[in-house]
């Protein structure tokens, strides 16, 4: 097993949602980054490679949709978990994100427990593959 810290990356424009979800992943002892849009959020993801990424689907500059297109269209990050939120109750936009590539797909708000299992059980599978 891997002894560094995984690394998550946070990306969502609601700024509390977004600082919850972080001081929830530090404390599991994850290493996190964050990034408050979609643009933001590829710059980290290019640069700091994280083991899981959890975007908001409606974020500025590029939404969740098209971050995770671009996550798997990349050889660098395509082997990155990805957790799509969203506030949306529309049926077709699960499909839309695993379409899109989408490991997994939370509906807010988000019971912050099933979030960490979610993480943790990606983590466990990029172990599985040479993580």
């Amino acid at each position: 097993m891997d002894p560094r810290p995984r690394t998550i990356l946070v990306a969502d424009d609601e700024a509390d949602l977004r600082r919850l979800v972080v001081r929830r992943l530090q404390r599991a002892g994850y290493e996190v980054v964050e990034a408050a849009d979609g643009e933001a959020a590829w710059a980290l993801a290019r640069e700091r490679h994280p083991d899981v990424a959890v975007l908001d689907v409606r974020m500025p500059q590029l939404d969740g949709y098209s971050l995770t297109r671009r996550i798997r269209a990349d050889d660098a990050t395509r082997d990155m978990g990805v957790i799509l939120l969203t506030a949306s109750a529309q049926e077709h936009e699960e499909q839309t994100g695993r379409d899109a590539g989408a490991d997994r797909y939370m509906h807010k708000p988000f019971v912050p427990a099933e979030l960490l299992t979610a993480i943790d059980e990606l983590c466990a599978a990029r172990d599985g593959i040479g993580g």
